[in-house]
Formats: structure tokens, sequence, C-alpha cells
């Protein structure tokens, strides 16, 4: 979640390039996004990050939201535990 996160944040400084020419903090992100499968100039990232997502029905952001926010739960249940 936080690395497609960060790519469609970037992605526009990315664009031009090949994802082997980005800088140590980009390339560790990129690293993640390849494994499911998002690719440097491809057209299909938005569609393969929701696919990854577990969310096929790209025009419903809702359902997008609705996995954001059950991440997010995650994540803060860890913090929480790893502060006590």
């Amino acid at each position: 979640m936080w690395a497609l996160a960060n790519y469609f944040k970037h992605r526009e400084e990315w664009d031009k390039l090949d994802w082997s020419a980005l800088d140590k903090q980009s390339r560790r992100t990129a690293e993640v996004i390849e494994q499911v499968q998002l690719a440097s100039g491809s057209t299909g990232n938005l569609r393969r990050g929701f696919s990854a997502l577990h969310n096929n029905s790209y025009a419903e952001l809702k359902i997008l939201a609705e996995i954001i926010d059950a991440w997010s739960a995650k994540v803060l249940a860890v913090c929480k535990a790893e502060a006590t």
C-alpha cells in the first residue's frame, strides 16, 4: 500500500526514467511495486495497483477507501502493540 501510494504521488517524476535509473529511495519503492507487476512506462499501472489491493472494480473508489481504512487500522494496531 505504502509503495503504491508513493509511486502514484511521484510518478510524474518517474515518467521519463527507466526505473533502474532511480535514486536509492525511489528504487526501493520501484522494487516493491514491480513485485505486483507495475512496470516502467506502462499505462496499466493503476489497474495493476488496484488489482494488487484486491480491487478489480477500477471505477469503485469506495472499495479502495475501505481497503486503505482496513490497512491503516492494522498499521495502527501494530504500532500500538510495539509501543507498549
